[in-house]
């Protein structure tokens, strides 16, 4: 249904028996009387927020009609707005055959937290089918097959949730696009690989941004977070090689000096400048997942000892990034932090770490020697992996357990020293590399 439709005419979809979903248009206000009776296929239905007026005998007879979700703006509902439960007599209206056929299936008349005295005021009939929903402070930004095989699809194919609260996913093709108003989650990647999308325009009714919800659209160049947002997942905006300006109106977060925060100024979400150096603020505790994902130009970045946490994939594909210092201050560096940093040739770890997580180091071709600091107890899988040109490595008598997998492909790895004493307890980790252990003071 097109957005110009702003009014379901009287009986316009009455007796269209193979009916089994419509989408209704966002800027529709009126539902007319008998607009849908008689659609018997009609199994969930969802009515738009803008919608402030239902007819009466709307939907008698819808008689596969399991659920409907109305939104919090209707301000009038006609008689008899799902037909007559029973007569005088206590039979069905149903068993007569009557215009006024009841929609036999209804399990729940889906209405917002909050709303339930108030439609009971109107649907005094059916008022033991209300059902609240929506916590909308919390509502899922994960995209299950569930949610978009029972989704409504709008006219320019961007997919929502059946309750028109969650975006869910948008097709490539789009160019511009103004998110439907009452819309309060975009959900993670939802506008993923849209790479010919060049502006976006979100709602204020909008309260949560999921993970990597705009990745890859290479073709922004500016995005408007409106004042609603409370919540952002995952760097959403992660390969968007074009923008340039972030306008946060949110008092949730701020935007400065190329890079996305937390109001606070302790979690740094994103970094979508060019420079070719950055140096975090001291306030910052966190550096997000993904946060500085695929920035090409970096080539030097300052951690300063505030710092506690690096995320997964915070640096990941940094590929001009040629030295990093991770202060003492850091207790924990993410899965890929370092993924594929090809330039990456020195690296001086935190000595309060314990672990190496997975892919921590994975493929960062240019380094060539690293020593891993006495805090450390384990190496996980593929920690080094590909690292095709590290020679050395040094390993501290701290470290209880390392992967089989750690030093994948190090194609040019020729010495592992070890402290003196300890080659027995390194060959049983390490029995492919046994010929490599190097005992040193």
């Amino acid at each position: 249904m097109p957005d110009s439709i702003i009014e379901i005419g009287n009986r316009a979809f009455s007796s269209c028996k193979s009916l089994e979903r419509i989408n209704i248009s966002p800027s529709v206000t009126v539902i007319g009387d008998k607009a849908f009776q008689y659609c018997k296929s009609l199994s969930v239905i969802c009515i738009p927020p803008s919608v402030l007026e239902i007819g009466s005998r709307t939907f008698c007879g819808c008689l596969s009609l399991t659920n409907i979700y109305l939104p919090n703006s209707i301000e009038k509902i006609g008689s008899l707005v799902f037909g007559k439960r029973k007569n005088s007599n206590g039979r069905t209206w149903e068993n007569l055959g009557a215009k006024y056929e009841w929609c036999e299936k209804l399990a729940g008349i889906m209405i917002p937290i909050g709303y339930k005295n108030y439609y009971e005021a109107l649907l005094p009939e059916y008022k033991d089918k209300l059902v609240e929903y929506g916590d909308y402070d919390n509502l899922c930004a994960e995209v299950t097959e569930e949610d978009l095989a029972n989704a409504w699809t709008d006219v320019f194919g961007v997919k929502y949730s059946i309750d028109g609260k969650r975006l869910l996913k948008a097709p490539n093709h789009l160019t511009v696009y103004n998110i439907k108003k009452g819309t309060i989650v975009i959900c993670n990647r939802a506008f993923s690989y849209c790479t010919f999308l060049k502006q976006i325009f979100i709602p204020d009714s909008v309260t949560q941004i999921g993970s990597e919800a705009f990745e890859d659209c290479s073709s922004f160049r500016e995005i408007t977070i409106p004042n609603s947002v409370k919540k952002i997942g995952v760097n959403p905006f992660v390969r968007c090689e074009q923008l340039e300006t972030l306008i946060c109106n949110s008092n949730y977060f701020v935007f400065k000096e190329g890079a996305f925060y937390t109001s606070d100024y302790k979690i740094l979400i994103s970094y979508i400048n060019k420079d070719c150096s950055f140096t975090i603020p001291d306030s910052v505790i966190k550096v997000g997942d993904e946060a500085f994902s695929f920035c090409e130009s970096l080539q030097q970045i300052n951690i300063p000892g505030s710092v506690i946490q690096i995320g997964n994939d915070a640096f990941s594909f940094c590929e001009s990034l040629q030295q990093i210092t991770i202060p003492d201050s850091v207790k924990q560096i993410g899965t890929r932090a370092f993924y594929g940093c090809g330039c990456l040739d020195e690296i001086v770890i935190s000595q309060s770490v314990k672990q190496i997580r997975n892919n921590t180091f994975s493929w960062c071709t240019s380094l060539q020697q690293i020593t891993i600091p006495d805090s450390v107890m384990q190496l996980e899988d593929e920690a080094f992996e590909g690292c095709k040109f590290l020679k050395q490595i040094t390993i501290p008598d701290s470290v209880k357990q390392i992967s089989l997998k750690a030093f994948n492909n190090c194609e040019s790895l020729t010495h592992i020293i070890i402290p003196i004493g300890t080659k027995s307890k390194f060959a049983k980790m390490l029995p492919k590399y046994k010929d490599m252990l190097v005992e040193h003071l």
